[in-house]
């Protein structure tokens, strides 16, 4: 499904993880969708604002657009100041996007519809205990500020379901701060090398965590980070990021943000190679529509892989 869960954002997850992911971040949507400037804005009141996601939902059996939400609502519930119904619902409804054509084809046009996922049937602190097992199956280990800052949730709801999770191991940082995973989880020692790896845009190793240095220096941030949120695609070099991909008439072009020895481009051009084929048999032309960015990066070391 992609739909709208951590931080407020779009994601890609699997459907069986999707109730228990909802229910983890569910209370705190609706925390935060009372606030006075979204109701203010609108000039509803929260039982209004309520009714607006409950016809929002059941109009969405079949996909819907952003003009057809919005039409309905206004027809069902009377007409409301910017930023109007849907896109005041939107992030607080169970709602995932439809793919176009194909499995994860999605055009400009944007269509919704009410997620055909069940509810979750566990507690929302248990459904909490699934998604911290997920993120750090992922990401681990991990703090406790790294789940609730990749996740936007509060410190202590975090702290309370890692804590009362039998399931973690404990470990302890190099600054002495206790850093939790899941049991029999891969940690190489520190002197082992990543291998060079080819990152899409927006991938959430970036945001994983609340020190984004260990991974993103201050220096090329900038270039990485686009003013709207646009994440560039990256490559990763020793588990750092070390340039810049975009998609080539014959391979992959890469940007170094420094210089690279030999054998390291050996191995990125392995990856490229790779990827190369990946997309030709899928979308040779990935992320053509964010092609203006490039036009913004100082000279680079530029090589074709």
């Amino acid at each position: 499904l992609k739909i709208t869960l951590m931080r407020s954002t779009l994601h890609a997850v699997a459907a069986a993880d999707h109730p228990d992911f909802w229910a983890a971040h569910a209370g705190t949507l609706r925390r935060y969708r009372p606030g006075p400037s979204l109701l203010t804005a609108l000039g509803v009141t929260e039982d209004q604002l309520t009714a607006a996601v409950e016809a929002a939902l059941a109009h969405a059996t079949e996909a819907r657009t952003h003009g057809e939400l919005t039409a309905h609502l206004r027809d069902v519930l009377g007409p409301v100041n910017d930023p109007g119904w849907w896109w005041a619902v939107a992030p607080f409804t169970r709602m995932s996007r439809v793919p176009d054509v194909s499995a994860w084809r999605f055009g400009q046009r944007v269509r919704f519809r009410a997620a055909s996922t069940p509810h979750s049937e566990r507690t929302e602190p248990e459904s909490l205990q699934c998604l911290v097992r997920n993120y750090l199956r992922a990401f681990g280990p991990a703090t406790v500020h790294d789940v609730a800052t990749f996740n936007r949730l509060a410190i202590g709801y975090v702290r309370l379901a890692i804590e009362g999770d039998e399931l973690l191991v404990q470990h302890t940082g190099p600054a002495g701060e206790p850093l939790y995973d899941v049991p029999d989880a891969p940690r190489p020692d520190g002197d082992v090398a990543a291998p060079p790896r080819f990152l899409p845009m927006w991938d959430s190793i970036l945001l994983a965590y609340r020190d984004r240095t260990r991974i993103m220096s201050a220096e090329v941030r900038p270039h990485v980070v686009r003013q709207n949120g646009d994440f560039l695609p990256t490559i990763l070099v020793d588990g750092h990021i070390a340039g810049l991909w975009l998609p080539a008439e014959d391979g992959i072009e890469v940007r170094a943000f420094g210089e690279l020895d030999e054998s390291t481009w050996a191995a990125l051009g392995d990856e490229a190679a790779a990827l190369h084929r990946f997309l030709t048999a899928r979308d040779p032309r990935v992320y053509e529509r964010y092609r203006h960015w490039w036009a913004h990066l100082p000279p680079l070391s530029t090589r074709i892989l």
